[in-house]
């Protein structure tokens, strides 16, 4: 019996779509550096987890980015492109049913958990969620800033369980990256994912599916 489920955040909940990376594209080509959205998204997945752990800044994950890039920058450059990054990387837009999907699980009593690789800590998630009204159907937000893993270890699934109080096979998992399935199977999770092929165990075209499949 399912007695919990394990969500992703970023591309689940929320999702960033072409326009949040417009801003920042305009920027590099406005200082002669021209690339595509996806270039840019391969650079930032690039070294991505690396920063999640904790195991590099802020600072050093755009640098590592831009230098994957080969743009070459200075500090006038990077402090530019830093905080155009910054103050559109943030806009975020909220996933239409979720709220629904959120409801209807608490209704029957199956708690939710959010594990996320983040930057952030706990408390500005939660703060977050607040904002979209959507914290009171939340038991637990689980953060890789704060435990040092992320999605693609045992550890992360491990700290979620122990938290939820709760069995591998008491809790299924809704993502969408490979690397989350590769750790959810570590740690003996089934998983659930909105993307195909990415090693999940069961593919969903919508995250309310997961409503008559568990």
């Amino acid at each position: 019996m399912i007695k919990a489920v394990i969500f992703d955040a970023e591309g689940i909940i929320y999702y960033r779509d072409k326009e949040t990376l417009k801003p920042i594209l305009k920027f590099l080509e406005k200082s002669g550096i021209k690339i595509t959205s996806k270039q840019l998204e391969n650079a930032l997945d690039e070294y991505r987890l690396e920063s999640y752990k904790g195991r590099i800044s802020k600072d050093e994950y755009l640098k590592k980015a831009l230098a994957f890039l080969n743009i070459k920058d200075n500090d006038k450059f990077f402090n530019e492109f830093a905080d155009v990054f910054r103050k559109n990387f943030s806009n975020i837009k909220v996933k239409e049913n979720i709220s629904k999907v959120f409801e209807k699980l608490k209704s029957e009593g199956i708690k939710i958990a959010i594990l996320t690789d983040t930057f952030v800590t706990e408390q500005k998630k939660w703060e977050w969620f607040k904002g979209i009204n959507i914290d009171q159907f939340i038991d637990i937000i689980i953060c890789s800033s704060v435990t040092g893993h992320t999605k693609d270890e045992k550890e992360a699934y491990e700290i979620t369980l122990q938290k939820l109080n709760l069995k591998p096979e008491e809790v299924v998992f809704v993502g969408h990256k490979k690397y989350e399935m590769q750790g959810t199977k570590l740690a003996g999770i089934k998983s659930f994912s909105i993307e195909k092929n990415v090693g999940e165990d069961y593919y969903i075209e919508d995250i309310s599916e997961i409503l008559n499949l568990i």
